[in-house]
């Protein structure tokens, strides 16, 4: 559980990424929401801030949802 660890430490409102089921629900569990199995991560420049937005699908009852995932980098 060292990845936990290392979010919990930096306590970011959110995570994105390939996270554990048991990562995913220890980071939810103390309020970090997540944001797995994006894709193209890669192409964000490393160490420049950019904004994200996650909008995800109204689904009645349910504990997830997939997200159209944008990244808005400023030039």
């Amino acid at each position: 559980m060292e990845q936990f660890e290392r979010i919990k430490q930096a306590n970011p409102p959110f995570v994105g990424g390939n996270l554990t089921e048991a990562v995913e629900r220890n980071l939810l569990a103390i309020g970090i929401l997540t944001y797995t199995n994006l894709v193209n991560l890669e192409l964000l420049p490393y160490g420049r801030s950019f904004m994200f937005y996650g909008f995800p699908l109204k689904i009645r009852h349910g504990d997830g949802s997939p997200v159209r995932a944008v990244a808005i980098l400023d030039h």
